[in-house]
């Protein structure tokens, strides 16, 4: 169940940047951040400033399509935190038990 909604924190992440008008990126971000879903310590924060950014940039007159950009940046921060996760786990059982 956690993951089905961690994928629809990442829908909705991706369809609110994709109705932004504004040319700045914390107004993106404060408007991201409102929605409740979105939790201090939540995984969303991984992708939301990336795609704050991406979107900024677009609406500032930036020669990128948007979606598939904001769909590049959410996997390489997927892929990213799935990484370092798994590292953590691998040092946490490597360490020696006290």
């Amino acid at each position: 169940m956690q993951h089905a909604y961690h994928k629809y924190q990442r829908v909705t992440t991706l369809g609110l940047c994709l109705e932004q008008v504004s040319r700045d990126p914390v107004v993106i971000l404060e408007r991201m951040m409102e929605q409740s879903f979105c939790h201090m310590h939540g995984p969303e924060h991984h992708i939301m400033v990336g795609a704050a950014l991406l979107t900024a940039y677009k609406n500032a007159g930036g020669a990128i399509e948007l979606q598939p950009a904001l769909a590049a940046q959410v996997s390489a921060q997927i892929s990213n935190v799935l990484e370092k996760g798994v590292r953590l786990q691998e040092q946490t059982m490597n360490e020696p038990s006290i």
